[in-house]
């Protein structure tokens, strides 16, 4: 005999199935508001004239709309056909770009006085002042780059790149540089590293290895005086890169009896970039250097 479903309990599993459809179809409702919202943004900031004035943003506009997930229908071909525009825009854009940046760029550099010559055309590279900068045409930007470091992220303007060019170099130039003072310093940081290693004077030291001593024995008695914070001049390694460039443009490799030999880095001690260092001439060409020591005058090196 077959049982009789309770109309009583029937109707509580409707009610709950109901409740749970619901509860579905709410989180799908928010799950489809926040997946358009992006959307309908950024099509709002499309409707503005403005927009049309500033590729990179224009670039993120796009991107925004091809990671869309517009369901099919009138609203995503119209999307669609908007992107298709805005694609072969910004196409064009970067083919002027990058047949006139580089014009406008050696222009703007001139013009503040500083050295310019191309380097690379894929990708595009520049070689302004002390620096050398790398271009990113797709993305807007500009890398300031020193000693095959990367310094700082600019937007893709001649004025910009030539501005953030003038300040490093005045930040790397710092007050007037004694060639013989350096030496000294670097002498003392060397001897420093020795002790503690307890190593005789001649052995050879990781070049990176000395930052932390070169910093140290460069403060100014306001340091020493208070070591605080507030009283440390930092030192950093291109900073460390550009005075062995000069001292050795200097030809400040020999001082008071002592000289100083560069070790080059070679095979795979170059993969780790942390452990070498880059000297380079004026046009950006160099080497990757390893480790340094100093000797007496007159001794077997």
């Amino acid at each position: 005999m077959s049982e009789v479903a309770d109309p009583q309990t029937a109707g509580a599993d409707r009610t709950a199935a109901l409740a749970e459809r619901v509860k579905t179809a709410r989180d799908c409702a928010e799950r489809t508001t926040k997946a358009l919202k992006p959307v309908e943004k950024t099509l709002r900031e499309l409707s503005r004239k403005e927009s049309l004035d500033d590729p990179g943003a224009l670039a993120k506009h796009a991107q925004t709309l091809r990671k869309s997930a517009l369901p099919e229908g009138e609203l995503k071909t119209k999307v669609d056909a908007l992107l298709g525009v805005l694609d072969a825009h910004l196409a064009e854009e970067e083919r002027k770009l990058k047949f006139y940046f580089g014009r406008d760029l050696r222009d703007t550099a001139t013009s503040a006085g500083l050295a310019f010559a191309p380097l690379t055309t894929d990708p595009p590279e520049f070689r302004v002042g002390l620096f050398t900068v790398g271009v990113d045409v797709p993305r807007r930007s500009a890398v300031i780059r020193y000693a095959r470091v990367d310094i700082e992220k600019v937007a893709l303007s001649a004025a910009a790149i030539v501005e953030a060019a003038a300040q490093h170099a005045k930040r790397l130039e710092g007050r007037d540089f004694d060639a013989s003072v350096f030496f000294d310093q670097l002498l003392m940081a060397y001897q420093m590293r020795l002790h503690r290693r307890g190593e005789g004077f001649g052995a050879r030291v990781d070049i990176v290895d000395l930052l932390a001593d070169i910093a140290f024995v460069r403060q100014g008695p306001a340091f020493f005086d208070d070591p605080r914070r507030e009283n440390f001049t930092p030192y950093s390694r291109v900073q460390l890169a550009y005075d062995l460039a000069r001292l050795r443009r200097a030809g400040r490799l020999s001082h008071r009896g002592f000289r100083l030999a560069l070790g080059a880095a070679t095979g795979g001690s170059t993969r780790q970039k942390a452990d070498v260092l880059y000297l380079e001439d004026e046009r950006g060409s160099g080497q990757w250097y390893l480790s340094l020591k100093f000797s007496r005058e007159g001794e077997e090196g």
